[in-house]
C-alpha cells in the first residue's frame, strides 16, 4: 500500500522537526551567555551579572539592575568601558568587547545592550548563538534550567530546577508586576541569566533575584529559600521588538 505524496511530505517534516528539537543540548547555551561588567584602566574586570544574545547583530538581554550595578561601578572606578566578557569553561580563553545601552525597562527589571563591534574573534570563540523566547506558558513541575556565570566562568552544564508558579512584585499598593517563580539554587553573578527549556532552548524568563526566607531567630537570619524570581519572557520579547 503506497502512502500519498502529501502524507509522505508531512511525515518527513515531522521527522525533521523531531530531530531538530532533540538536537539541542543545554551545554549549547554556553555560546549564548556572556558576563556584563566594567573594565578598569588597569585591565581588571569587575563583574555585575550575566546576559545572553537575542539577535545575530550583537544585541544582548540582561536584568536592568545588572546594568545599573555596572554603571555604578563605572562611576566608582572612573572607567568608561562597559564591556561583555566571555570565558570558556574548558580553557583559559577570555574575550572582551565594549557594549552600549540600547533600551531599559526598569518596571520589569530588563535591559538591552549591544556589542560595539562584531569582530571575527567571536566566531572563533564559539559564535554568538542567539536565544528565542517561548510563546507557550510553563506548567507546574516543568523542568527548567539556567545558564549563567558564577565568579569568572560559566557554569558548565548549567543549573536545573522546576517551574513553581506565577508571582507578583508590588510597585505600589495599587500596582504590581507579574513574574515567575522557579525552584532553583542559583548563585551570585547569575542575575540576568536566561532560564530555558533544556530540550528546546526556548527562554521562559530572565533570572532576577532570590526570594528571601528567614530562620526563626533574633534577629531573623536570611537563608536561600530555593525560589528565584524571573522576569517573564513575554515582557522581554516585547522590549526586544520595540528596540528594533
Amino acid at each position: 500500500m503506497s502512502i500519498p505524496k502529501s502524507q509522505s511530505l508531512l511525515l518527513a517534516l515531522m521527522s525533521t522537526l523531531v530531530v531538530l528539537g532533540a538536537s539541542f543540548k543545554l551545554s549549547d547555551a554556553e555560546a549564548s551567555v556572556v558576563q556584563v561588567g566594567v573594565m578598569a584602566a588597569t585591565g581588571s574586570f569587575t563583574p555585575s551579572g550575566t546576559a545572553f544574545f537575542v539577535s545575530d547583530d550583537g544585541l544582548i538581554m540582561t536584568a536592568d539592575h545588572v546594568y545599573v550595578s555596572a554603571a555604578k561601578s563605572m562611576n566608582d572606578l572612573r572607567s568608561d568601558r562597559l564591556v561583555v566578557r566571555r570565558a570558556n569553561s574548558t580553557s583559559a580563553q577570555v574575550l572582551t568587547t565594549p557594549i552600549d545601552l540600547v533600551k531599559r525597562d526598569p518596571v520589569h527589571d530588563l535591559a538591552i545592550l549591544k556589542l560595539q563591534s562584531l569582530s571575527p574573534d567571536w566566531k572563533n570563540f564559539g559564535g554568538m548563538k542567539s536565544l528565542t523566547f517561548t510563546k507557550t506558558p510553563s506548567e507546574a513541575g516543568e523542568k527548567l534550567c539556567s545558564m549563567g556565570y558564577f565568579g569568572g566562568d560559566p557554569l558548565p552544564g548549567g543549573l536545573c530546577g522546576m517551574f513553581y508558579g506565577p508571582s507578583y512584585t508590588s510597585l505600589s499598593p495599587n500596582d504590581s508586576v507579574p513574574e515567575i517563580l522557579v525552584q532553583l539554587q542559583a548563585n551570585q553573578g547569575q542575575s540576568g541569566s536566561p532560564v530555558l527549556r533544556p530540550d528546546t532552548g526556548e527562554v521562559v524568563g530572565i533570572l532576577l533575584a532570590i526570594v528571601p526566607a528567614f530562620l526563626p531567630s533574633t534577629p531573623p537570619q536570611p537563608i536561600h529559600s530555593g525560589l528565584m524570581r524571573l522576569a517573564k519572557g513575554e515582557y522581554a520579547s516585547r522590549l526586544l521588538a520595540s528596540s528594533k
